[in-house]
């Protein structure tokens, strides 16, 4: 998908102008809006307060399926879960409730995660208050509806195989959510193989 032509021909005077290694360093402090706020609620009673047990997904599920199949309905709380276990291990997780319960559980909500689609990550924003509204009022409109049907897999691996040029024609159209779920992947090379099983 990524021989697209819209990748060419997206032009936009407000594309961010930073070098790749600093984008791509950036990343690393966006997965922080995951967690702030976050109740400290576990998953399943018996569990560790504060840790996320994400069983195994069915073929083809992303995080919004999931929770879905779980609460019957979207539901916040889980999805912000869902967001922090996808991450690896913070000091403070475990008090925020968004610590995974085990290695399983993170590669199982690794797993949502590079499935989800973007279009469905700016329907249901993991804060919904004025600060984030003025954050999504500087996303690009344009360039987001040419990529609302990648994935969080897809974004990660573009982020990782593409040139500074292409980069910086996306990069308007990426809200922080986008950001934050991209980074748990681009900060670890090795896990593109698995982004590759996972999108087959």
């Amino acid at each position: 998908m990524f021989n697209n032509p819209m990748y060419c021909q997206c032009q936009n005077p407000v594309a961010l102008a930073i070098p790749r290694r600093a984008f791509m360093a950036g990343l690393a402090c966006g997965a922080s809006t995951y967690v702030i706020s976050c109740p400290s609620a576990p998953i399943r009673a018996g569990e560790a307060k504060g840790t996320v047990l994400v069983t195994a997904s069915q073929p083809s599920e992303d995080l919004f399926g999931y929770i879905q199949r779980r609460k019957g309905a979207f539901d916040r709380t889980l999805y912000r879960q869902l967001l922090g276990a996808s991450n690896e291990f913070k000091e403070g997780d475990d008090f925020l409730g968004v610590a995974a319960a085990d290695a399983a559980s993170r590669e199982n909500a690794r797993v949502l995660l590079a499935r989800t689609r973007i279009g469905n990550l700016g329907v249901h924003s993991v804060f919904s208050d004025a600060v984030s509204q003025y954050i999504d009022q500087a996303v690009d409109a344009t360039v987001a509806s040419q990529i609302t049907d990648w994935s969080i897999g897809d974004v990660a691996r573009f982020l990782l195989e593409s040139s500074e040029d292409r980069i910086k024609r996306i990069t308007p159209g990426l809200t922080s959510d986008v950001i934050a779920g991209a980074r748990t992947f681009v900060m670890a090379r090795p896990r593109l193989t698995a982004i590759k099983s996972i999108l087959r």
